[in-house]
């Protein structure tokens, strides 16, 4: 269906589902609107349809699901909104959107949170996308936003370009890998300091290019690979774990790889807690130079290692 150009598709309520292919290919349509009586959209209904720019998601509380590779290779595809009925988002679904800029999602950041993305192609964010949380932009993530959750899904936030601060508070115990991977303007993190949340996991803040400074509470104990990875503007680390501060090598084959591997050339301060002294390691002796003076911090003070 190639030379097709616009879909009106029925408005009444036995028209449920969408099959698989249905618009596989169908390059000249620009947009289409689905009726609140759709629960069902098979995969690659739209994948390949190159001009479609637009989409508007049914409403419908049974339309749980986006399956995978739905909206695959819609190149020009620039905005989409989705409702909160959504939960789950399938594989690839929208892998090579490289134009959508502009997710609408009808519900709330709690509701966000709660969508379980596949992989890296299933978040419409991936390809650097702002997010609206019903037409406002989210900037801000707050220790509100987590009532009722304990965990980050994995890419949930992936790709998130308007996103410039995060609040996670202490009743989360995870957050998984790639959660905020290509937040390309997040400046600020405040991670959980329950003794449950031990685990920054592989690739959590991979590429968040923006961000300058991050503390890793005394409750985290391990760091996964690529975790910091291509935060190029990452100028100070503040650590408060001894298990942590002794992993540090500077290699991504470290048990603490993810902290130093690919911020090397941008970190030039390394902040460690007076009362650890006796644990620093050879590396940061030997690659970094401690400053007279000590800093006091939120009440604590600190020893400084700048950058040899």
């Amino acid at each position: 269906c190639s030379n097709l150009r616009e879909v009106t598709l029925p408005i009444n309520d036995s028209f449920k589902t969408i099959n698989s292919y249905t618009f596989y290919y169908c390059t000249s349509l620009t947009n289409i609107t689905i009726p609140n009586s759709v629960t069902s959209i098979g995969s690659y209904a739209f994948s390949d349809c190159y001009n479609l720019k637009e989409v508007t998601l049914p409403t419908n509380p049974s339309f749980t699901t986006i399956s995978s590779y739905t909206f695959t290779d819609c190149y020009d595809l620039t905005s989409i909104t989705i409702p909160n009925s959504v939960t789950n988002i399938g594989g690839l679904a929208f892998h090579l959107c490289t134009n959508l800029k502009e997710v609408n999602f009808i519900g709330s950041v709690n509701d966000w949170l709660k969508i379980s993305f596949s992989d890296f192609g299933s978040n419409p964010l991936n390809e650097g996308a702002n997010l609206y949380i019903n037409g406002n932009l989210l900037t801000e993530i707050t220790k509100d936003d987590f009532i009722g959750l304990t965990e980050v899904k994995s890419y949930a936030f992936d790709g998130c370009e308007s996103l410039t601060s995060i609040t996670i508070p202490n009743s989360v115990t995870s957050i998984r890998s790639s959660a905020f991977s290509g937040c390309s303007n997040l400046r600020e993190v405040t991670l959980p300091t329950n003794d449950n949340f031990q685990t920054i996991n592989s690739y959590t803040f991979y590429d968040c290019s923006s961000l300058t400074t991050i503390t890793i509470p005394s409750n985290v104990t391990s760091i996964g690979s690529d975790a910091f990875s291509g935060c190029n503007s990452l100028y100070r680390v503040i650590v408060e774990n001894e298990t942590v501060l002794k992993g540090l090598t500077g290699t991504s084959s470290s048990v603490m790889g993810g902290l130093l591997s690919g911020i090397d050339d941008s970190l030039d301060r390394i902040y460690v807690l007076n009362t650890m002294e006796a644990s620093i390691p050879d590396y940061i002796k030997s690659n970094w130079v401690q400053l007279k003076n000590t800093e006091t911090v939120d009440g604590k003070e600190y020893i400084i290692f700048r950058h040899a």
